[in-house]
């Protein structure tokens, strides 16, 4: 087939391959949802059992997500070898992220749970916003961050975030800083959704340099979202703000 022939094939299944992209979208989309509400009921049903199921939850949390570090780490020696300190640093940010999420469970358990929520809607609201917008091309280009990352997607991450803090997190019986300002707390509520955005590029990062679309492994698949690594990297990194912030 020549040249202009293949072009012109291109050409014509243009609009078939648009139909086929918009249905894959769909149908992440509906895989990621309900992906989330069967990962909060399973977080609820952790924090039902209190101090036991929280422990196992966090236990279970930290192992998959140290080995699937690991994976990503071995899988880079077939393309660009990363050095030891990076798996040291990662299984240590891993560890100590949970490690901080468990004394906020210890603290007042509805904090961890209102932090998980956030975040899975924080995420739902960047995917959502960001294959909406994605035909305007608005990418964030920070030395190739992240594929697919948008400006709106990042934008809408950090607001649904920023929101659902200040409208639930009143409602927190004995917080001890239910007396801020809505100021102060607009802003330490915004540093917080900043940093889950952060966590989920950084990791995105981590994931192009080993040349793989998700964190998981042949353990464990969890639909429309990947590994265990995929779904907690933005609380990682937002768990070391909230626990030193009490938020």
């Amino acid at each position: 087939m020549s040249p202009m022939a293949e072009l012109h094939e291109e050409i014509n299944n243009f609009p078939n391959m648009s139909v086929r992209k918009r249905c894959r979208v769909t149908q992440d989309f509906i895989n990621r949802s309900l992906s989330s509400l069967a990962m909060l009921s399973v977080v609820a049903a952790c924090f039902y059992f209190k101090r036991i199921g929280i422990s196992c939850l966090l236990a279970f949390l930290l192992t998959m997500a140290n080995f699937e570090w690991f994976g990503l780490w071995a899988t880079s020696f077939n393309i660009k070898p990363w050095p030891t300190y990076a798996l040291v640093f990662g299984l240590l940010y891993i560890t100590g992220g949970l490690y901080c999420l468990g004394n906020l469970a210890l603290f007042h358990p509805f904090i961890l749970f209102h932090l998980i929520f956030s975040v899975v809607l924080s995420d739902t609201m960047a995917y959502i916003i960001g294959n909406v917008f994605k035909p305007l091309e608005y990418y964030m280009d920070f030395s190739k961050l992240g594929k697919g990352k948008t400006w709106p997607g990042f934008i809408a991450g950090v607001g649904s975030c920023v929101l659902s803090y200040m409208i639930f997190r009143p409602l927190v019986p004995f917080h001890p800083y239910l007396h801020l300002e809505r100021s102060e707390l607009f802003l330490r509520c915004f540093c917080l959704a900043l940093f889950t955005q952060v966590g989920d590029i950084l990791e995105s990062y981590a994931k192009r340099n080993a040349n793989k679309k998700d964190s998981s492994t042949f353990i464990l698949h969890i639909p429309g979202h990947g590994g265990v690594l995929d779904r907690i990297d933005g609380l990682l990194l937002a768990s070391y703000f909230a626990y030193f912030y009490r938020l």
